[in-house]
């Protein structure tokens, strides 16, 4: 727990201060925090001599690695964020190619056809506004939320506070 006093909250407190910011601007982080040096540092220096120790030294090192394999996932994630603009080049010539299809459609009715075309467009415009509010999940109102973290970091922060 004397990690978990120190580096841990100083690290979550460092996402949602200054990474989630950074991914906000469009900024990448790609530089290892201090604080997993610090982890780091400090669970190299455990020596455990029983059996239990042992296994607990194991796991403690395999969650130090799965916090680091994780920040590399969000790093890539914010790195590969967004729809490719191939992606646009094709959805707007798809939209163009059936609408200018939909006027060789025969209907009865000039009115059904102007309806029918009406709905269409605006299903496509619908379409188009989510995608780009959904096309990058780190800048947009619709984003990936800091709370986890927030969250995360007040309970280590509130039980610090219950053990001093």
């Amino acid at each position: 727990t004397g990690v978990q006093t120190c580096a841990l909250p100083i690290y979550l407190h460092d996402i949602f201060t200054l990474e989630w910011p950074r991914y906000a601007e469009g900024r990448k982080e790609n530089e290892i925090p201090r604080e997993f040096n610090e982890l780091r540092k400090l669970l190299f220096k455990v020596n455990p001599s029983s059996d239990n120790q042992k296994m607990i030294y194991q796991i403690a090192l395999n969650d130090l690695e799965r916090i680091i394999h994780s920040r590399r996932l969000r790093i890539n994630a914010f790195l590969d964020a967004g729809v490719p603009p191939v992606f646009w080049n094709v959805l707007f010539a798809g939209a163009f190619l059936t609408i200018f299809m939909s006027y060789f459609v025969h209907f009865p009715s000039a009115l059904a056809h102007a309806s029918l075309v009406t709905i269409y467009c605006t299903a496509l415009g619908f379409m188009f506004f989510l995608i780009a509010a959904l096309d990058n999940p780190y800048r947009r109102d619709v984003r990936v939320s800091i709370e986890p973290y927030q969250t995360l970091y007040e309970s280590l922060q509130a039980e610090r506070a219950v053990v001093h």
